[in-house]
């Protein structure tokens, strides 16, 4: 029963963060974590709500948490990778996403997130490779978007222009992505 019920919060919790209700998710999902310490999702779910509320550290923690639940989860991995960056713990984030990509080389997801790594170390030649191996590795839309950004950055705006182009051609009709893409080459074209 308390694991039922706990999935349950753990629902609730997950329903509440996608309604941005940070505070309340964050409550639902410290109950189900009292009744089953032992659900991954649940201590993942909790460390989004606690991003959202701005405690970087606790959600790390939690992540951490949901590793030592379920130590396969990739996923959870990368989340934590991310979260680093965004903490600044550059060199923790480092060695996780050398872990992450040892364990996944053809992820690109992965190489497109330490892009992110690479630009806050200012190293931009490695975020533009790292982005080169996204798009090669099924982030096609996203890694162009992002090496768009960056070319942008140094000047080279043909470049980043040529870059959207490619992205909106890849990128699905209606998506999230696409609707990206669409307005920065707008941004772009119009200055």
């Amino acid at each position: 029963v308390g694991g039922e019920r706990a999935s349950v919060l753990a629902g609730l919790g997950r329903a509440q963060l996608e309604y941005g209700a940070a505070a309340g998710a964050a409550r639902s999902l410290d109950r189900a974590l009292e009744l089953e310490p032992a659900l991954a999702e649940a201590w993942t779910l909790r460390a989004r709500a606690r991003r959202a509320q701005g405690d970087r550290r606790g959600a790390i923690g939690d992540l951490e948490r949901a590793l030592e639940v379920d130590p396969a989860n990739d996923a959870t991995r990368l989340e934590r990778a991310r979260y680093l960056v965004e903490a600044g713990e550059l060199d923790a984030a480092e060695r996780a996403y050398a872990d992450l990509l040892e364990r996944r080389p053809d992820w690109g997801a992965a190489h497109l997130a330490r892009s992110l790594l690479d630009l806050a170390r200012g190293d931009r030649q490695r975020a533009l490779a790292d982005c080169a191996l996204a798009i090669e590795r099924g982030e096609p839309v996203r890694g162009r978007l992002t090496r768009a950004l960056i070319l942008e950055q140094v000047g080279d705006r043909a470049g980043a222009i040529a870059e959207l182009e490619t992205a909106h051609a890849a990128a699905e009709p209606g998506s999230r992505d696409r609707e990206l893409v669409e307005r920065h080459l707008a941004e772009l074209r119009g200055r």
